[in-house]
């Protein structure tokens, strides 16, 4: 299993069909983890991080709304921030990032 380790105590990870969201347990929240079939993904959305914004990954779910961020001043950073399928990451996580969508989209392309 390929996994990053995020912000606000979120980690993402993808393994054999599935993607693992996740959220660590902290002193006002509880832990909680999300299994997403690699079948009910549509979409992977990359935001690579800037000098002042972070980046973050972005499961969309087929049948969802998707949400328009081209139009925001950070990029959708911040409603990325509140989305418990998105997972914020600093500059130095990017490669990783990229591996996780890249192996996302493979494992999606091998279930069509």
């Amino acid at each position: 299993m390929i996994v990053l380790h995020g912000l606000q105590h979120k980690a993402i990870g993808v393994g054999d069909g599935i993607v693992v969201i996740k959220r660590e347990k902290s002193l006002f929240t509880a832990e909680r983890r999300k299994v997403i079939p690699i079948a009910s993904i549509s979409a992977v959305e990359l935001k690579k991080p800037g000098a002042i914004i972070n980046g973050y990954i972005q499961i969309q779910i087929a049948g969802q709304m998707s949400k328009d961020s081209s139009t925001s001043l950070t990029g959708g950073a911040i409603d990325a921030a509140n989305d418990e399928n998105s997972v914020l990451f600093t500059s130095e996580f990017l490669p990783k990032a990229e591996r996780i969508q890249e192996e996302i989209y493979r494992q999606m392309s091998e279930h069509k």
